[in-house]
């Protein structure tokens, strides 16, 4: 016996007599298995076409990139391109209908989306396809979570065509085969799984608004800083507070230096062969890809044999130095914590601060527009932009006492932590939904259907 409580559901006991077999194993008594094909009013791709001429204002044309990873269709009309009302009546089964699903077949495969009101008349490319349910047989609140679900997903990758593009036929995808409950249990599994939904909305939208007012926090501390009651300076009421620098309005009693001139030594990680040093265990390597602004990330790490680390001592980090990314994301910053103390890494530009300055404000400001932003404006027309350790060393930095540094980088901390914690509790209702949508997708876990 198997229960599930959360989220609204009723705990229900399902005992294995309630089960029979089928083509998908073992499902509840009383669910249907189906090829997909058989529960639709319409599946349908638009022909292959060549020359669309696009116009300035006409009817919105649906593109894959245009859905979103969370399943809804760009709002932003901007970004569409518009053909004529006599092109997208070349076809008529090309005009979507509020509640239309379309499905990415080619190239990224099984992107789904819901088409709403707003998008009434719209046409699809030739990469996308567009399905109807049959409302008598699949609701459509149903079919999202199913279309989405790692269960659909998992067979169209099976099912996918094993070429350089992968693509997906009408005929094929007809013929994948789904386990279909009766109606008011679809009805309840949607319910339960679209207050999930909405809890992830809610979070994904506060770490939005979180993030947007440390960005904006950001900039007030690093030009108007914190007075002696530890609140932001007001340059309207106390404008005899500020000077003018080489970066603008700063407080009276911060100076404005270079990265140079805070640091003890600013120096590049050896820029070595992989072949040559690398190893599967060891000492850590790190790389651009493991430097965030949150922190070093020890996803993917390569490593090196200790030997080849002592050789390559220039580049071995320490506790508290800055680390600043060279190319790909050029001016991330991040400082090294203790668990990474004697690690190497490459082509990383090294800031060793000197006892004037805080690492985790050195961080924050070569982080900052004010800091990197420096640099990658003047860098403006180039197609890759980078920081070279020149770059850094003469990069200007407002600079508040020591004292201050901390207590600016103490907010932040706390803003930080928010996000953080908010952050994890996304991945853990992410987690969750999934673990739902396989129990109850599958019939493994039933949901009362009685109010």
């Amino acid at each position: 016996m198997s229960f599930c409580r959360g989220w609204g559901m009723r705990e229900v006991l399902v005992k294995n007599e309630e089960f029979k077999d089928s083509p998908l194993g073992k499902i509840p008594k009383d669910w249907d298995v189906v090829n997909l094909g058989s529960v639709l009013t319409l599946l349908y791709r638009y022909p292959t076409y060549y020359g669309i001429k696009y116009v300035e204002k006409g009817v919105p044309e649906i593109r894959g990139e245009l859905i979103l990873d969370d399943g809804r269709l760009e709002e932003r009309f901007e970004l569409y391109r518009y053909v004529s009302e006599s092109t997208a009546n070349r076809f008529h089964k090309v005009k979507l209908e509020p509640g239309d699903f379309v499905m990415s077949v080619r190239g990224t495969m099984g992107k789904v989306s819901v088409v709403p009101d707003a998008l009434k008349g719209a046409v699809i490319t030739a990469n996308l396809i567009r399905i109807q349910f049959n409302q008598l047989l699949v609701l459509s609140q149903y079919a999202r979570h199913f279309l989405s679900s790692d269960i659909f997903q998992n067979q169209l990758d099976l099912e996918t065509s094993a070429t350089t593009i992968k693509t997906i036929q009408v005929p094929v995808l007809s013929s994948i085969i789904l386990r279909l409950p009766p109606i008011p249990e679809q009805q309840r599994i949607a319910e339960i799984l679209d207050t999930v939904d909405e809890a992830i909305a809610r979070t994904s939208s506060l770490i939005i608004k979180l993030k947007q007012t440390k960005a904006g926090l950001l900039q007030d501390l690093l030009t108007r800083g914190l007075d002696e009651n530890g609140k932001l300076r007001d340059p309207q009421a106390h404008p005899e507070h500020f000077k003018d620098s080489l970066l603008g309005k700063i407080p009276k009693d911060w100076e404005v230096g270079t990265c140079e001139s805070v640091c003890k030594e600013i120096v590049v990680g050896i820029v070595i062969r992989p072949s040559q040093y690398y190893k599967p265990s060891g000492v850590p390597v790190l790389r651009s890809a493991n430097v965030r602004e949150a922190g070093l990330d020890p996803s993917d790490l390569v490593f090196m044999s200790e030997q080849s680390n002592r050789i390559l001592a220039k580049s071995m980090i320490r506790t508290g130095d800055v680390l600043t990314v060279r190319t790909g994301y050029p001016g991330t910053s991040c400082v090294v914590s203790p668990d990474f103390d004697g690690a190497n890494c490459v082509d990383i530009i090294i800031s060793r601060p000197s006892a004037e300055i805080d690492s985790a404000f050195l961080a924050t400001w070569i982080n900052s527009d004010s800091g990197k932003g420096q640099v990658l404006r003047v860098q403006g027309g180039l197609a890759q932009q980078h920081f070279n350790v020149g770059e850094l060393q003469k990069l200007l930095i407002a600079k508040p006492s020591i004292e201050k540094q901390r207590a600016i980088q103490a907010i932040l901390d706390t803003h930080d932590t928010r996000i953080r914690a908010e952050e994890a509790y996304l991945n853990k209702l992410k987690l969750q939904k999934q673990g739902l949508m396989q129990d109850l997708l599958t019939g493994k876990v039933r949901v009362s259907t009685i109010r």
